[in-house]
């Protein structure tokens, strides 16, 4: 125990307190290299150095085995000078003037004070001096203009006016390379709202241009779509003749009333049945194909009349007509209309369609349907006896 201690009060002996004064030191190593730095911390078998890096923006923690440790020692007065000196050049490296855009006055003032003039004044005989001498000339320069109601825009220094006036125009520029690239696209309603606030011939010009443009697109699918839509209505009219012609040749219900020397009843063969499931197949594809056009004509034919609306008031196109759908695809409220009416009634509905495929039902599950029926007349039958 009492060499232990010996050993320990050598050991603590031979350690400087360099981490309570954190005063700079060099360290030199066994292979030759030296470290200048803080001590943070000493320990029996290393030492911690804090070291700057990069004017001071980066600090790095070494820990070096004391075996590797040849000396540690402080720096002299001169070193330690010549090192603040670096450090406050170092410090006015980072500020530079931007060769594009200038500054507010209160930026300029605040570097000139507080960075180029507090070096000169500290170390007027410093090399660096004339060249942060020659930089703090620049910054002054800059900031009378600025002073003087200038902008530096681009590179060029302007007035408040004119550089206005050419960040309008770029920015119209702008604007219009991306209207036309959504004019390319046929997002003609982007390109509008893109350019239509800005001010100009040009811009008004580009708008009209494109509302024309816009309503020659919808009219023209408009047209693209009458002869396809009606089309497939007559698809549509040949499936439904197809499924009625052959609900005509399939079997009736037996009448419930059969004489003991008639044929039993026999039903559809399986090739009628597929026939009757392919012909009631083409009939809901030509129906949902109908439906499908019909919503696309309806927003197209929807579309052209917000754009000629627009355009109208824009003062771009004159009043138009707009033409309408006379055989637009039937709705809920058309089909109660012609219930109330008694349209259905007389055979003038407007939803052949909706009826057909009702039928189509009552012809695919004529048997359960028989059946409830039966079971709902002796139900009530037997509800009157009583």
């Amino acid at each position: 125990m009492k060499t232990l201690r010996v050993i320990c009060a050598v050991v603590c002996c031979a350690v400087p307190a360099w981490a309570a004064t954190n005063e700079l030191v060099r360290v030199k190593l066994t292979d030759g290299a030296q470290i200048e730095g803080i001590i943070l911390e000493e320990r029996p078998q290393e030492i911690v150095v804090q070291v700057s890096m990069a004017g001071g923006t980066i600090l790095k923690t070494d820990v070096i085995p004391r075996t590797n440790v040849v000396d540690v020692a402080p720096l002299s007065a001169e070193e330690l000078a010549s090192r603040a000196e670096a450090a406050a050049y170092d410090q006015t490296l980072r500020y530079t003037l931007n060769p594009t855009a200038s500054y507010p006055s209160e930026y300029y003032a605040e570097v000139i004070a507080n960075v180029f003039r507090a070096f000169i004044s500290k170390y007027p005989h410093s090399p660096h001096a004339g060249e942060v001498a020659e930089r703090l000339g620049a910054w002054q320069a800059e900031q009378q203009r600025v002073d003087a109601g200038q902008v530096k825009y681009k590179g060029q220094w302007l007035t408040a006016e004119e550089a206005g006036a050419r960040m309008e125009r770029e920015e119209g520029q702008r604007r219009l390379a991306e209207a036309k690239t959504y004019v390319a696209r046929g997002q003609y309603k982007q390109a509008i709202t893109v350019m239509r606030l800005l001010p100009g011939a040009e811009s008004r010009q580009f708008v009209a241009d494109t509302y024309r443009r816009w309503i020659a697109d919808l009219e023209t699918q408009q047209q693209r779509l009458t002869p396809e839509l009606e089309k497939n209505r007559q698809r549509l009219t040949q499936a439904q003749t197809a499924v009625d012609q052959f609900a005509s040749k399939t079997n009736r219900i037996p009448s419930l009333a059969t004489s003991s020397d008639s044929k039993p009843w026999v039903g559809p063969s399986q090739e009628e049945t597929l026939a009757r499931n392919k012909a009631n197949s083409d009939l809901q594809n030509a129906t949902a194909s109908v439906n499908q056009l019909q919503a696309r004509f309806a927003a197209v034919e929807r579309d052209l009349t917000q754009a000629r609306s627009d355009a109208r008031r824009y003062g771009i196109a004159p009043a138009e007509p707009v033409p309408t759908a006379s055989n637009a695809a039937p709705t809920g409220k058309d089909l109660v209309q012609d219930v109330q009416a008694g349209r259905i009634d007389r055979g003038e509905s407007k939803n052949p369609e909706l009826l057909g495929q009702i039928a189509d039902f009552f012809r695919a599950y004529w048997m359960p349907t028989a059946l409830i029926a039966l079971v709902a007349i002796w139900y009530f039958s037997r509800r009157m006896s009583r």
